[in-house]
């Protein structure tokens, strides 16, 4: 099947990716090319993203919200590497001609994959997580035979990442929110007020804002 058409099945608009992740759907484990790649892609970066043992109210060092964003990102560039190899499609971020003998699997493993490294810092993978990460992007490789096609889906792949990568550089995610964000009303009955010395308690959403769209030109 087209991975395009499969991509089709992973809806990937923000919101219904923050309620996919509230829903933390089981994970496999390890890397089977008998799924699509896009599906087992996916995968791989919501579990970077939002760590199995995180509930609702911990998504790691982020809110569903922001978690969305990153798992946009990289469903972006999941797209852009398909785009590249089938055709039939508008780039989103980078327009590529690579030779026809080129996996598709591998394009988009090594897509998702560099991707997700590119991304942290703010991302903020533990190292357990980034060796799960590593491991099953090495499995992944490894289930594929050897040669030129897939030679040239990794540099296909590396290619997409990196101008992901570049293109959300410096998007708002790295910004650390303060209290002045919060624009308080005036201090009074039922108005909530920060303890002096105490840290800023997690707002929800709080940096959303501030984020560069994944497809909207302007917030109207």
């Amino acid at each position: 099947m087209n991975p395009l058409a499969q991509f089709k099945r992973i809806q990937i608009l923000p919101l219904l990716i923050a309620v996919s992740l509230v829903a933390r759907a089981p994970v496999a484990q390890a890397a089977d090319l008998s799924a699509t790649p896009v599906i087992d892609w996916s995968n791989e970066a919501r579990r970077a993203v939002v760590p199995p043992s995180a509930g609702p109210e911990n998504y790691g060092n982020k809110f569903p919200g922001e978690a969305a964003v990153y798992m946009g990102i990289v469903h972006a560039a999941i797209y852009d590497a398909a785009v590249a190899i089938e055709g039939g499609y508008r780039p989103y971020a980078i327009t590529l001609t690579p030779p026809p003998n080129t996996s598709t699997a591998a394009a988009i493993a090594t897509a998702a994959y560099h991707t997700l490294i590119g991304l942290q810092p703010p991302l903020g993978l533990t190292p357990a997580q980034q060796a799960i990460l590593d491991g099953d992007y090495a499995n992944y490789l490894a289930a594929i035979p050897d040669g030129t096609a897939k030679t040239n889906g990794i540099a296909v792949g590396q290619q997409v990442a990196a101008a992901m990568v570049a293109l959300r550089t410096n998007d708002g995610r790295e910004r650390n929110p303060t209290l002045a964000d919060l624009n308080p009303p005036p201090p009074g009955a039922g108005i909530w007020q920060q303890n002096p010395g105490n840290p800023l308690p997690p707002v929800l959403g709080l940096r959303l804002p501030g984020i560069t769209p994944l497809a909207l030109e302007s917030a109207s």
